[in-house]
């Protein structure tokens, strides 16, 4: 699992994502659409935390990668397994059999895994 630093700015990101606030890098900076959705004070929690946040936008995998292990962080170590497997499984296919770029791969499996974990609920 990630570090302390990666987790929280895992976190971040997943909270974005929840708001519907897509994370990107434009210009080597951090750019968040659209803007008008975010919280004052997730807004600062985002700036206190832009080098991370930098890291995992700059590495698609490590990004939606650490997204995934956040999801299932609660789960056995045989599921984790599985269900790590399950991630990187269809992220695989997104890339070489679909063409996918690393971000848009990685984010089609996140959203598999996230369905999945739906489903088994």
């Amino acid at each position: 699992m990630p570090g302390l630093i990666a987790t929280t700015a895992t976190a971040l990101l997943i909270e974005l994502d929840r708001l519907g606030i897509r994370s990107s890098i434009k210009a080597n900076q951090i750019s968040l659409r659209p803007a008008s959705r975010i919280p004052a004070e997730l807004l600062d929690d985002v700036c206190g935390s832009a080098a991370e946040l930098m890291t995992l936008l700059e590495n698609p995998r490590r990004r939606w990668r650490s997204q995934a292990e956040a999801l299932i962080a609660g789960c056995l170590d045989e599921d984790c397994e599985d269900l790590l497997r399950l991630f990187d499984e269809r992220e695989a296919i997104a890339s070489v059999d679909g063409g996918l770029d690393g971000h848009h791969a990685g984010q089609l499996a996140h959203e598999t895994l996230k369905n999945h974990l739906r489903e088994q609920a």
